[in-house]
């Protein structure tokens, strides 16, 4: 599996544990950009610290509709040259005073759009409705989380994909320094199983700055062996 590709993947369950709100949309308090233009900018790393590619959002626009509020940005990934760019437009929202991740955007991080625009295949993607407490406090446990996506070929199976997310916990609060700047995080660690061709297990801390979003990752495999990294290089609003 593309280590690139998988934290990028990675990173939308990722978000979802780094979000707080209040009672209304009104009250939303997000642990991830939403003023139109912010733009953040992930640098990626190998076992060896070696840059493997870059991952950026863009904050599009902020709406209020129907009393959610809806936070839309461009997300794109390119390799360790800064090219061979792919970009797709994603969305997250609170509503009722729950925060919610569109689970259309996985399909667009997995690529999928190759096989919606074929009449002969179906893409059928199905999740969990997860919600994330009022404040993220340290020793909490936050919910689990999964997501499956299956491609059929005229009805019949061909490729499904199964994330899931267990063990998810605030362990700590944490003063960050990247060469975007120093950042007061809260620091989050969770298991993550991928189940595709070949089944992968990983294990993952991240640190969160309010307003921010991910600041800093550190993936390990089943053996706590780093195999990647990343971290907040670039703020521009």
């Amino acid at each position: 599996m593309n280590t690139n590709k998988y934290m990028v993947f990675l990173f939308f369950f990722v978000i979802g544990s780094g979000f707080s709100f209040g009672l209304s949309a009104q009250e939303c308090k997000f642990y991830f950009p939403t003023e139109e233009g912010t733009l953040l900018e992930m640098t990626n790393y190998d076992k060896k610290g070696k840059v493997s590619g870059y991952t950026s959002q863009k904050i599009l626009e902020k709406n209020e509709v129907d009393g959610a509020l809806i936070v839309v940005f461009e997300q794109s990934s390119r390799d360790a040259k800064g090219k061979n760019e792919v970009k797709s437009e994603m969305e997250v929202r609170c509503e009722d005073g729950k925060f919610y991740f569109d689970l259309d955007n996985y399909m667009n991080d997995m690529n999928m759009e190759e096989y919606e625009g074929n009449p002969d295949m179906d893409v059928i993607v199905d999740g969990e409705d997860i919600y994330y407490p009022a404040e993220l406090n340290v020793g909490g446990q936050l919910p689990d989380g999964s997501v499956t996506v299956k491609v059929l070929t005229n009805g019949f199976p061909m490729m499904t994909v199964t994330v899931n997310i267990s063990n998810r916990k605030v362990v700590a609060k944490e003063t960050i320094t990247t060469p975007a700047g120093t950042f007061e995080c809260h620091k989050l660690t969770q298991n993550a199983e991928v189940k595709a061709v070949m089944k992968m297990t990983t294990s993952e801390v991240t640190w969160l700055a309010e307003d921010i979003g991910i600041v800093k990752t550190e993936i390990y495999n089943k053996k706590g062996k780093l195999i990647s990294s990343s971290e907040l290089t670039k703020i521009e609003k």
